[in-house]
């Protein structure tokens, strides 16, 4: 299985879960779900982002971080240089990252109706738009290196402030 059709799998299976809760909830005619499912999504997210920092870290380690620089457009930078084929463990890691963060996107997704306060809604969001812009960056890295383009400059950071709000979400469940 390529990884392409291991995120879509991913994906789909995250918003199937999602899905399904929804139509639980219509048909008990339940309005939110119970305080065990919103511990159980909001301690998820906590995971990932968790591992989400252990990803950055080995990718660090790895050089793909720059201070004018971001990960794809560095990874970019390698595989014109090398080779593709130099580079497949950091590609590895980076898809590992975009994994991670196409999950936590459906996990605040499916957390986001039950939100307890304004914070993590606004958080919310701007996570939501940075994981939007993400993807379609890293999806389209192949596309760049083949036509021999490049990135337009982004300067879009990961919104840090998700943890906390989420570690306030939790406290309050």
């Amino acid at each position: 299985m390529n990884d392409l059709s291991k995120k879509a799998h991913l994906i789909a299976s995250l918003m199937a879960i999602v899905l399904s809760l929804v139509c639980l909830y219509k048909v008990t005619g339940l309005t939110a779900p119970s305080v065990n499912v919103e511990r159980a999504i909001v301690q998820q997210i906590l995971t990932r982002l968790d591992e989400r920092e252990r990803l950055i870290a080995d990718l660090n380690s790895a050089g793909l971080s720059e201070k004018e620089k971001g990960i794809v457009e560095i990874y970019l930078s390698k595989i014109r240089k090398d080779g593709v084929a130099l580079h497949l463990e950091e590609k590895r890691k980076i898809d590992a990252l975009d994994r991670n963060t196409m999950a936590l996107h459906a996990l605040i997704d499916a957390y986001l109706p039950s939100a307890r306060t304004d914070g993590f809604r606004e958080d919310a969001q701007t996570f939501r738009a940075y994981a939007s812009t993400w993807a379609s960056r890293w999806n389209s890295v192949f596309e760049y290196f083949m036509v021999g383009g490049d990135y337009p400059p982004y300067h879009g950071v990961f919104p840090s402030k998700i943890l906390g709000s989420v570690k306030t979400e939790l406290a309050l469940i």
